[in-house]
């Protein structure tokens, strides 16, 4: 037998010790004078003495496989589940309507441009999405309308809608939608147009309390002066709440950080997280998602900042309303999930006729990977593909050298995959410190103990010198 290599371990004050695998997620608590030897063996930090453990332990450790047989490729089983992941994803289609916008957001990585998809192009999409649905084995379609903003485009939005609706009507499988908006171009009838777009869930975003978020989200045309974005999405929110899952993102850097606490107070005067459907807060630091937004690392905050301040927003929300992107669950917990731009069942289009296949890129037609009007869709995986979207076909992270070795792989899959495509090694380290920081409070949650102030160091993360075998451990 051998140690699992995705196996971490926590101090607790009473000397027991937590242990946690990352593959399978099973936590378990060790205790016994042998609990910290047995703890430094099973993760690899090495025990001179030889450790006795009674049988009934030892199959507890066998079945939930911190220690596993000799032969098990552990690395194989997270590439299976992660193959399985893309092969069987939903269908999402994203729909960039437009990335024109309304507002002016200093931080926008966006080419802001004056295209936008047009009704006579419907049927192309439409066809599309069939050929997904034909080679997909899911019985289920979800729209994502994207921008710019994405209302700013509202009659392709509504006609195209309706038509993808009866498609799915035709092929007998179920509609449903989304849509990421800045909550300033809706039409009046809120409830009207959730009901009959099938639209579940609404994403939108503050920049700070009024002032703030006036400021940094202005209304660029002169006729739209005195108008208050922040008053806007803040009314919209009050009516959404009862009509779908509303997602209330934050972007935070050290110019707004004084507004992050009240914002929440307001929120919560707002009831916003007492309606009939779930709200969230989905704080998140403003950073650069392309070259073109590089320059907002300057006032980037602190991750010890950023997430002091989530820590106290948790202690005044409702338990389950705070979620961040790495964790949405907000648990310790294998991934077994992809993005949309590594799943073959999914495909973005640009308002720019172009295909893509991450929804961050659309502002970047060298990063296509198709044209709207092709005669032939190339569907992720096919041999025919472009440079980059063969890139996005063949990504694996349990390929990857840095990837491969890390035991945080089964819960993180490698992190974006297109700041894998751009070799950003700021924002892969930055993921690897988040984890590292990260993790052990998110085991505490897990096992429903309160959370301890403990750090997990590189050597965890990449098991430097680990024995290939738990050979102090033995069956007494």
């Amino acid at each position: 037998m051998k140690a699992s290599l995705y196996n971490f371990s926590l101090p607790m004050q009473d000397g027991s010790w937590l242990l946690f695998n990352a593959r399978t997620g099973n936590v378990i608590d060790l205790v016994g004078a042998n609990a910290l030897a047995l703890a430094q063996s099973l993760t690899g930090m090495g025990c001179d003495e030889e450790i006795a453990v009674d049988s009934d332990s030892f199959q507890l450790l066998s079945a939930q496989e911190f220690v596993v047989d000799d032969s098990k490729d552990e690395l194989a089983s997270i590439r299976n589940v992660y193959w399985e992941a893309r092969t069987n994803a939903p269908v999402v289609i994203t729909i960039t309507t437009t990335l024109d916008c309304n507002l002016g957001c200093f931080y926008c990585y966006e080419e802001r441009s004056p295209e936008s998809l047009r009704p006579e192009d419907i049927p192309s999409i439409v066809e599309k999405i069939d050929t997904l649905l034909l080679a997909s084995p899911r019985k289920s379609v979800h729209v994502d309308w994207y921008g710019g903003e994405p209302t700013l485009n509202l009659q392709f939005l509504e006609e195209a809608s309706v038509e993808i609706q009866k498609l799915c009507s035709v092929r007998g499988v179920r509609y449903t939608a989304s849509i990421i908006s800045n909550g300033t171009m809706w039409p009046d009838d809120v409830e009207g147009f959730i009901e009959r777009h099938h639209i579940r869930q609404a994403q939108i975003t503050f920049d700070g309390l009024r002032s703030s978020h006036n400021r940094r989200r202005r209304f660029i045309q002169q006729a739209d002066h005195g108008r208050s974005s922040f008053d806007e999405a803040a009314a919209l929110i009050s009516r959404l709440v009862h009509v779908c899952r509303v997602d209330i993102r934050f972007n935070v850097d050290e110019r707004n950080s004084t507004d992050f606490i009240p914002f929440v107070e307001f929120a919560l005067a707002q009831k916003w997280f007492g309606g009939s459907h779930r709200a969230t807060f989905q704080p998140a630091c403003v950073l650069p998602f392309t070259e073109k937004s590089r320059f907002v690392e300057k006032i980037g905050l602190s991750d010890e900042n950023f997430h002091r301040l989530k820590r106290e927003a948790a202690r005044m929300l409702p338990p389950g309303v705070m979620e961040e992107p790495e964790t949405p669950s907000g648990y310790a917990a294998p991934k077994t999930s992809v993005c949309a731009a590594l799943s073959n069942n999914a495909v973005v289009f640009g308002a720019d006729r172009r295909t893509y296949r991450c929804g961050l890129q659309v502002s970047e037609p060298g990063r296509a990977a198709g044209k709207l009007n092709e005669s032939a869709f190339r569907i992720l995986n096919n041999d025919n593909t472009s440079s980059d979207e063969r890139w996005w076909a063949e990504f694996d992270p349990t390929t990857l050298g840095s990837c491969s070795r890390c035991s945080f792989l089964p819960i993180c899959l490698g992190g974006c995959a297109k700041k894998q495509l751009e070799m950003d090694k700021g924002a892969l380290d930055a993921v690897s410190l988040y984890w590292r920081k990260h993790l052990p409070r998110l085991i505490c949650k897990t096992a429903a103990i309160p959370e301890i102030e403990w750090e997990f160091t590189e050597r965890d993360q990449f098991r430097l010198d680990l024995s290939p075998r738990a050979s102090s451990a033995t069956l007494a």
